[in-house]
């Protein structure tokens, strides 16, 4: 099989496999999260990037993006960066918004 540079299927072990597969199944967490897991297990399959792309209705960068933070960082990326993307909750300031100064 032919494949583009970038596009290797992924080796998972056992443990990485049963935890991906978990995340598909659940109902309970972000859609995000369970679509990135779903991205990491079709590139086990050997799934190319563009067909992932398409079956997941996303673009080919996001595949690329979210194959390569697998690579460097296993479960621990998914979920890290899903967080980081995150808006402030409502009610709670965002990290750029500073309290005022007390008035002396």
């Amino acid at each position: 099989m032919l494949t583009h540079v970038g596009e290797a299927s992924l080796e998972l072990t056992a443990q990485e496999r049963g935890d991906l597969e978990a995340i598909v199944a659940s109902r309970r967490l972000p859609h995000g999260l369970v679509r990135c897991a779903n991205m990491i297990l079709l590139a086990e399959s050997g799934v190319l990037i563009r067909e992932t792309a398409q079956r997941l209705n996303v673009t080919p960068p996001a595949v690329t993006k979210w194959r390569k933070r697998f690579r460097e960082q296993c479960l621990a990326g998914l979920h890290d960066q899903l967080k980081s993307d995150l808006p402030a909750s409502p009610g709670k300031p965002s990290a750029s918004i500073t309290a005022p100064a007390p008035s002396v």
